[in-house]
């Protein structure tokens, strides 16, 4: 949070203000987020400590839930989601009835009809969905939080005015600085 000003992030700002913040972060593979993701749904990244697409068959907190009386699941996505991995999570009806659109998330939240565990996957390929990209006639915004995966390409990132069609995307700047802070 030290790399973004609050006027930028104003929801995480005011979200670490007001509950508990952790000052320093670690992560169970020392590695990069796949790996951390699959963790995240498995206790093992099966391994891998780079980005590797590929299947995964570990046991999945969502098989474990299914066991449980009275528990439910579902994923939320937008655009394809990284958690496709595991093949055991939609490859049955019954599974993959639990794979909803993200829009439906917000749905549910207003009547009230989240299972035991949800899960929202963000857009992860925002590179094949630039803003300039006038290859795209619907071209869809991230809506995940790498400072990396903005929408906006390398070329025409100096002329680009920032708005609120834009994702979490810091100015290059305070990325800049961001790096240099983290790796002292």
């Amino acid at each position: 949070m030290l790399c973004h000003p609050s006027k930028q992030v104003p929801v995480l700002s005011q979200l670490a203000l007001n509950f508990a913040v952790c000052t320093r972060c670690f992560c169970s593979v020392p590695s990069e987020t796949w790996p951390n993701r699959y963790f995240l749904h498995a206790a093992t990244s099966d391994g891998e400590t780079d980005i590797d697409i590929r299947p995964y068959d570990n046991p999945t907190i969502f098989e474990v839930l299914e066991r449980q009386p009275g528990t439910n699941w579902h994923i939320y996505y937008d655009d394809t989601p990284q958690i496709w991995a595991f093949r055991k999570l939609w490859d049955t009806r019954s599974r993959h009835a639990n794979w909803y659109p993200f829009p439906d998330f917000l749905d549910h939240v207003a009547a009230g009809q989240l299972p035991s565990y949800s899960f929202n996957e963000p857009n992860h390929r925002p590179s094949l969905h630039l803003m300039d990209d006038d290859s795209d006639p619907n071209p869809q915004v991230s809506n995940n939080q790498h400072p990396e995966n903005n929408l906006v390409s390398d070329s025409v990132y100096p002329q680009f005015a920032s708005n609120s069609t834009a994702d979490f995307s810091p100015r290059r700047e305070t990325h800049r600085h961001c790096l240099r802070s983290s790796t002292r």
